[in-house]
């Protein structure tokens, strides 16, 4: 969560357009689920939610989440991009 909140405050989403609001916050909440279900699954052992997240994203794309919405695992795909930019500045 708290790389979630840092990157909000960082692209300043509070100031955005509700609609940007809530689209941002719908995929960072869908990314959040998936990130949880992944930790729970027995084969990937005793990851951290960072190690989970570093792997899910890239800067092309989020994992698939709702490949059978098209439409909205492109908006998924604009925010792990937008954060996997986030993330790398910051480990620099």
């Amino acid at each position: 969560l708290t790389v979630f909140r840092e990157f909000w405050e960082n692209e300043n989403l509070s100031a955005a357009s509700k609609s940007t609001r809530n689209r941002y916050s719908a995929s960072l909440h869908a990314l959040g689920g998936y990130l949880v279900a992944r930790g729970i699954e027995v084969d990937h052992g005793l990851k951290s939610a960072h190690e989970l997240l570093i792997e899910a994203i890239d800067l092309n794309e989020g994992p698939p989440i709702h490949f059978d919405n098209e439409a909205w695992q492109a908006e998924i795909d604009t925010t792990c991009r937008r954060l996997y930019r986030y993330m790398m500045s910051r480990a620099r």
